[in-house]
């Protein structure tokens, strides 16, 4: 009876792990998609302020490129 308990009681316990780590992971997502969009309008104010047409981001091409990182981060930083 007792183990059934324990049982019971760890079941329970792991339900609700399960539920608030599921919880946080939708805060994670929700909190990288507001960064995410945060940069975007940034890189975006910085590619038009240097005449820039097109962004490529996460690549690695052998063309001549201009990288807005600092730029970017020194918005961020205002």
């Amino acid at each position: 009876e007792l183990s059934e308990e324990l049982y019971q009681n760890q079941t329970i316990f792991s339900k609700e792990k399960e539920h608030e780590y599921k919880e946080l992971l939708n805060n994670r997502k929700d909190l990288f998609q507001i960064i995410a969009k945060d940069i975007s309008v940034l890189v975006e104010k910085v590619s038009k302020e240097k005449g820039i047409s097109v962004v490529i981001t996460g690549y690695r091409v052998n063309v001549n490129s201009v990288d807005l990182t600092d730029d970017v981060k020194k918005l961020m930083n205002n």
